[in-house]
C-alpha cells in the first residue's frame, strides 16, 4: 500500500512552541501528538504553519532528525507583533505559501488536507480544492461555544469573523478544466442529382477554420 501523505494546518500557532507561551496551548500539543501517531502508522505528515520569526528555517523535522514529520514555516504577514486578531488579513498570503510550495511536488502528493482552528479551514479548503483531496476539519474552540459558559464577569470573546468570511466565502462551484475544442469534419457533395447528394467528399473548403471553439 503506498504511505498516505497528509497535509497538517495549523496557521496561527506552531507545535513546535512551548504550549503556555503567547497562542501556544492544547492545540499545540493535539497537532503535535495526532502528527506523531499518524506517523506510527505509516503516514507522512507534513504541518504548514505560520513564520513568525525571520530566524526559523522553512522546514524542520518535528522530532529533530525524524523526518516522518515535517514542519513548514509559511511566511505571511510581519514576523512579531501580530495580534491573533489580525491574522485574517494575512489568510490570502498564508494560502499563497502552501499553495506555492505544494507546486513544488509532483501532482497528487498529498492524499488528504486536516486543518485546525478556524484560520487553518479558511486555508484549508482552498488547499483541497486545488488539490482535489478530501479535508478534514477539527474546529477546537468556537467563540459561540465558549461565550455560552462563560464565569460571571467575564467579557464575551469577540472574533473579527465577519469581514473574513465576506473575503473568503467558498465558491458555489469546484474548479473545472476548460471544455476541450470540438474538432469538425466538413463534407462536400461530389455528386448531386435530382433527389439531392448520393456522394460526398470529406475535406473542409478553403478559408474555413480547421478547429471549431
Amino acid at each position: 500500500m503506498p504511505q498516505q501523505r497528509i497535509a497538517m494546518l495549523s496557521v496561527h500557532t506552531s507545535p513546535l512552541d512551548q504550549p503556555g507561551t503567547g497562542d501556544a496551548g492544547g492545540m499545540n500539543v493535539y497537532v503535535a501528538e495526532l502528527s506523531r501517531a499518524l506517523a506510527r502508522r505509516g503516514a507522512a505528515v507534513e504541518i504548514f504553519t505560520r513564520a513568525t520569526s525571520s530566524a526559523l528555517p522553512e522546514t524542520v523535522p518535528l522530532d529533530g532528525t525524524a523526518d516522518q514529520v515535517l514542519v513548514h514555516h509559511v511566511p505571511a504577514g510581519p514576523y512579531e507583533g501580530l495580534d491573533k486578531n489580525d491574522l485574517p488579513g494575512q489568510l490570502c498570503a498564508m494560502a499563497a505559501g502552501v499553495l506555492r510550495f505544494g507546486a513544488t511536488r509532483p501532482a497528487g502528493w498529498f492524499d488528504v488536507v486536516h486543518s485546525h482552528y478556524w484560520l487553518s479551514g479558511q486555508v484549508g479548503w482552498l488547499a483541497a480544492e486545488r488539490w482535489d483531496v478530501p479535508l478534514v476539519h477539527t474546529m477546537h474552540t468556537m467563540a459561540r461555544v465558549k461565550n455560552a459558559a462563560l464565569a460571571p464577569g467575564t467579557a464575551p470573546s469577540r472574533r473579527r469573523a465577519s469581514s473574513a468570511r465576506s473575503r473568503w466565502s467558498p465558491p458555489r462551484t469546484r474548479w473545472s478544466p476548460a471544455p476541450p475544442r470540438r474538432r469538425t469534419t466538413w463534407s462536400a457533395c461530389t455528386t448531386r442529382t435530382r433527389s439531392g447528394c448520393t456522394s460526398w467528399r470529406r475535406g473542409r473548403p478553403a478559408g474555413l477554420p480547421a478547429v471549431a471553439r
